[in-house]
């Protein structure tokens, strides 16, 4: 791999590290907001469990990252919210919900997907699987 490549990839990783990252905190930030109105929602622990991959995942492409060359920064600020002004509380997480776990998740998925059709190094293919 050619030094322009390397630094394409590791850019790339880093990237993935930042996305993963804002969707743990999206999807903790969920599991409050259902807790404030919702204290016995299933939901809940579903988005906790979410927030845990998400951080695992983090940790996963971090690695990667630095693996090609790139130190991911700790220093970051959590995403702003997508939700349009104007819409209560339990219309808002509902919105939030749709955007993080149908939209978002559905482009991370055919990104993996997209990435394990081709051939890819060792490591790669493991933090894919």
């Amino acid at each position: 791999m050619n030094e322009a490549v390397r630094r394409c990839v590791a850019a790339a990783w880093a990237f993935r590290t930042r996305v993963e990252r804002d969707a743990a905190e999206r999807f903790a930030r969920i599991g409050t907001a259902i807790a404030s109105f919702d204290a016995d929602s299933p939901v809940i622990a579903l988005m906790e469990r979410a927030a845990g991959d998400e951080r695992r995942h983090q940790d996963l492409c971090a690695r990667l990252a630095e693996t090609y060359g790139e130190r991911v920064d700790d220093d970051w600020s959590p995403p702003a919210s997508i939700v349009p002004h104007g819409l209560g509380l339990r219309e808002a997480v509902l919105y939030e919900v749709v955007a993080s776990c149908c939209i978002t998740e559905t482009e991370s998925v055919a990104t993996v997907a997209t990435l394990l059709a081709a051939e890819a190094e060792p490591a790669v293919r493991s933090v894919l699987h």
